[in-house]
């Protein structure tokens, strides 16, 4: 453990990720949303609209309601799936 408390681990030899299943490894959203995926033993990153077709925009949410950071939180899981399906999808059927 370091002086910030962070603790860090061995890069595994192998990935614990099944093969054929994609995996989110991290990501930030916001204005240019990019986010990494692992897939059979590749990561892939991917810089994505901010507003992808069929959802809201992040100003349409009111930063004053007393949920508003869940209400962020939940859409940026649904964008963050949205993409992960797009993804997922093109790399099976090559």
């Amino acid at each position: 453990m370091n002086d910030y408390g962070i603790r860090f681990y061995p890069i595994p030899r192998n990935s614990p990720i099944p093969q054929n299943v994609a995996c989110l490894i991290g990501g930030i959203s916001g204005l240019n949303p990019t986010f990494v995926l692992s897939l059979n033993g590749r990561e892939i990153v991917v810089q994505a609209p901010t507003d992808p077709p069929g959802f809201g925009s992040l100003e349409d949410l009111d930063q004053d309601h007393p949920f508003f950071q869940w209400m962020e939180n939940e859409r940026t899981s649904k964008v963050y799936g949205h993409y992960l399906e797009i993804v997922v999808s093109s790399c099976l059927s090559t």
